[in-house]
């Protein structure tokens, strides 16, 4: 009988201990808690892009491009915009426990770029994403 009552109780520290990681979780936001299981930097365009057109014109629509992106370490991370010749027309840092970077379509004098495609790179903890971007005026 001694061993079944033991393994009783070894189901009743477990699902204690269970509940226990789960009311600490629910005590802190969703974004804090996945920090727990924390893999690092993660860019996915398909998600973390606002868009791939941009139309600086001054309506509010489509005036900047918003590059979001996992960053449970707080690392720095670097967005880089260049022309399709490999200049280096704009680049922005991120401040710690930013969730996001922008480009509003001007360049490094904030003065605005021409229309036409534009290649972004976005750059943390030694990972580098790349993608393309239109300017349209």
């Amino acid at each position: 009988m001694e061993p079944l009552l033991s393994r009783d109780k070894n189901k009743v520290a477990s699902f204690k201990f269970k509940t226990l990681i789960l009311l600490l979780l629910s005590a802190y936001s969703a974004q804090r808690a996945s920090r727990l299981w924390a893999t690092g930097f993660n860019f996915n365009s398909r998600v973390h892009l606002s868009g791939k057109v941009l139309t600086p014109n001054g309506d509010g629509a489509n005036d900047v491009i918003f590059f979001g992106y996992d960053n449970p370490m707080d690392s720095q991370v670097t967005l880089r915009i260049f022309s399709v010749n490999g200049a280096l027309i704009a680049s922005h840092t991120s401040n710690a426990g930013d969730t996001q970077l922008s480009w509003n379509g001007k360049d490094t004098r904030d003065e605005s770029v021409r229309a036409g495609i534009y290649i972004y790179s976005i750059e943390s903890e030694g990972k580098v994403f790349h993608g393309t971007i239109i300017v349209v005026r």
